[in-house]
């Protein structure tokens, strides 16, 4: 009798001690230090500048927690450390639209990403090559004999206010921008042309 006694307080106290645990492990989950959160909007340029594509998206980070980044190709370090960037943020708002089923127009597949490893300035970094109908593209013509450039095309293009501070288009890949909490994010879709001469 006594065995089963001890026994008894054995699983007693083990299953104590499990609901202990994972009664933590559930609460830090529940409260995670989410320390940074931005808004995401998107417009597009070619019909209506004003009026967004989608509706406006939040999205939370914890800055203690490192942010996966399946877009670095292999030999590259990620140039925030882990931390969030402006690409990220706007990543993971399409994935939230995707998710919707009454948004108009639906995004289907996951946006499409690229990596530029060796840009005409600047460090390498990733681009996002379209979400949803939303395709980048680009056409560029030169005449050898005037010198002549024309570039012209549609593509995705970012306005960055800080929470409190004035707006800016960031000048480096979104990649390496750094996320700041209360920042909002404008990404855009746009016709542009450039001409130029030698």
């Amino acid at each position: 009798m006594k065995s089963m006694v001890k026994g008894f307080r054995s699983k007693l106290a083990l299953l104590m001690a499990l609901v202990v645990v994972f009664s933590f492990s559930l609460s830090m989950t529940a409260f995670a230090a989410i320390d940074t959160t931005v808004t995401v909007k998107f417009y597009n340029d070619t019909v209506d500048p004003d009026v967004q594509l989608w509706t406006t998206r939040t999205v939370e980070y914890d800055s203690a927690v490192p942010v996966s980044k399946p877009y670095l190709p292999g030999g590259y370090t990620d140039p925030l450390g882990g931390a969030a960037s402006v690409y990220d943020a706007i990543f993971a708002a399409a994935e939230q639209i995707r998710a919707l089923p009454d948004e108009d127009p639906e995004i289907e597949d996951p946006p499409v990403v690229g990596w530029d490893a060796n840009p005409a300035y600047g460090d390498p970094g990733g681009y996002i090559e379209a979400i949803g109908d939303f395709v980048t593209w680009n056409d560029y013509d030169y005449d050898p004999i005037t010198g002549h450039h024309i570039s012209e095309g549609e593509g995705w293009v970012c306005t960055v206010i800080p929470d409190g501070d004035d707006p800016y288009d960031p000048i480096q890949y979104l990649t390496a921008e750094a996320l700041e909490d209360g920042m909002e994010i404008i990404f855009r879709f746009q016709s542009y042309r450039y001409e130029w001469d030698d």
